[in-house]
This record gives structure tokens, C-alpha cells and sequence, in this order.
């Protein structure tokens, strides 16, 4: 594992309820932007009755690139 994969992995995405990081994440910039395939673990500290990921894309991404 690079030195720079590392420091991305211990940057975690922002989670916000009752859940703790669980584990290294990868896929995702501190920027907040993300790639093509985004990978993290978390588990909850309450019994959780629902999952909501709040994603957001530009136009621009429709287009092929």
C-alpha cells in the first residue's frame, strides 16, 4: 500500500447518525468528489431502519468521457 493510498484510506467520507467508520475506504478524494467504484465500511451503533446515500452528479457527466 502507497503512502498516498493510505492517506486516502484514513480520510473517511463524512457519515453522519449513529454509525463509526469501520475499516479503510477507497474510491473517494477529500474533495468529496468519488470514482467509478466507491468502497467504505461502517456499522451502526443503534439499530438503523433505513440507508440514505445523498449522491449528486453535474451535467456534464451525462456526456460520454
Amino acid at each position: 500500500m502507497t503512502a498516498l493510498h493510505e492517506a486516502r484510506a484514513s480520510n473517511g467520507l463524512p457519515l453522519q447518525g449513529f454509525v463509526l467508520r469501520d475499516g479503510a475506504s477507497s474510491g473517494h478524494w477529500p474533495d468529496g468528489w468519488v470514482g467509478s467504484q466507491l468502497q467504505f465500511g461502517f456499522r451502526t451503533t443503534r439499530k438503523a431502519r433505513q440507508l440514505k446515500l445523498d449522491l449528486w452528479a453535474p451535467n456534464q457527466l451525462a456526456t460520454a468521457q
